[in-house]
């Protein structure tokens, strides 16, 4: 047996998918994520706004960098590898409508604020965006 006595780590990740028709400031993410200004949550809210904003992709791009590890046979594989059947037929829907659909990941290891929503689960459905984070994996 073997004993570790350093650190250890017990990392954790998630993808999310990020959809909107016409691409929120952070004042409509805050609104709509039901973040009131001033609230101590509003911080916390930012911080998530500036990563998405910065970090996230075209699910397309994200399917072809994740291609060069794993062969994809299309788009739609790619998602139900990650996200569940009914959530495909949501993005679906949204690209039918004109939105358009960015992916991204946040892991445990990452920012203390970026490391708390990567460990919780939630979704944002409303009329202006479409916030699914649900794909947390320990």
């Amino acid at each position: 047996m073997k004993i570790r006595t350093g650190f250890v780590t017990n990392s954790s990740s998630t993808s999310y998918l990020f959809a909107f028709k016409e691409k929120p400031d952070e004042a409509t993410f805050l609104e709509e994520c039901g973040i009131q200004k001033g609230s101590k949550a509003e911080s916390l809210f930012k911080v998530l706004f500036t990563n998405i904003d910065y970090y996230a992709e075209p699910v397309e791009t994200v399917c072809m960098q994740w291609s060069k590890h794993k062969d994809y046979a299309n788009l739609d594989q790619f998602i139900l590898s990650k996200f569940s059947p009914g959530v495909l037929d949501r993005i679906k829907q949204m690209e039918d409508e004109g939105f358009t659909v960015l992916m991204g990941s946040w892991s445990s290891d990452d920012d203390p604020v970026i490391a708390f929503f990567c460990t919780e689960h939630f979704v944002v459905d409303n009329d202006k965006f479409f916030l699914h984070a649900m794909n947390c994996a320990w």
